[in-house]
């Protein structure tokens, strides 16, 4: 049976949508970089003046947010944090590409700065001295409208030959920036199950296959972009992420 509708759910008092949010928090909140734990712990790589100023950033944002959602929005919101969780477990599991080394749920900062939601490091990527791994947008909503407009920023980042550099424990990682989207509809199906009985009851879901070849479609269209801007050093980035995806989801359907 489909999950009750977010908005229906929680004008009726029905709380399983509350739940599956504070579950989504739960899993994010341990496993999201903080800026604050990098300035204590990893001064050979950041400086804890420039992380303060990241940080400070970061929380004007935030009350900005929550000055925002008071005027509507909330359900969005927290349809959108379940979409990163649901994500941020299946790509920590390798249901969306493999082998891993790890996968985090990026910084607050690097999330509005940077729009990348998710940090994957896998085995394959570090080839070079950069430390590399694959940055996920992870979107729902009016899917066309939006992935339109962030295909677009990624492109005129290649333009500009412009890296995105997010904080990672370690040191700066160089993201692949791609865009993955979740229908509404999909997430009504699998919230419940997944709320209640955690990843392995979605874990034969075939949400996985299909972020897989989100990947690997835009891999394709974004190293072919890249090969006409003559910008090498994406189409390697690029070609990476292509072969990091399972083989039986390298093919360009959605």
């Amino acid at each position: 049976m489909p999950f009750k509708p977010p908005d229906a759910a929680i004008e009726s008092g029905h709380m399983d949508f509350e739940q599956a949010y504070n579950h989504a928090e739960d899993i994010l909140r341990p496993d999201t970089v903080d800026l604050s734990r990098l300035a204590e712990e990893d001064s050979q790589h950041y400086q804890a003046l420039d992380l303060r100023d990241k940080i400070d950033t970061t929380l004007r944002k935030r009350r900005k947010l929550e000055e925002r959602l008071q005027g509507g929005g909330l359900i969005e919101y927290k349809m959108g944090r379940i979409a990163e969780a649901i994500t941020h477990e299946g790509a920590r599991e390798g249901l969306i590409i493999r082998p891993i080394i790890q996968a985090l749920h990026a910084s607050e900062y690097d999330d509005t700065e940077n729009g990348i939601d998710e940090i994957i490091e896998f085995e394959g990527s570090q080839r070079r001295s950069a430390h590399l791994g694959l940055g996920l947008d992870v979107t729902t909503g009016n899917i066309q409208d939006i992935v339109a407009k962030k295909v677009d920023r990624i492109k005129q980042q290649i333009d500009r030959n412009a890296f995105t550099r997010l904080y990672y424990p370690g040191g700066p990682i160089i993201a692949t920036p791609v865009v993955v989207y979740i229908p509404r509809e999909t997430l009504s199906l699998i919230i419940e199950p997944w709320s209640s009985g955690g990843l392995e009851a979605v874990a034969q879901h075939p949400l996985w296959g299909k972020l897989s070849q989100q990947i690997f479609a835009q891999s394709v269209h974004f190293k072919d972009y890249a090969e006409k801007r003559r910008r090498k050093e994406f189409v390697t980035m690029y070609n990476d992420a292509l072969n990091a995806v399972p083989p039986e989801y390298r093919s360009a359907a959605a």
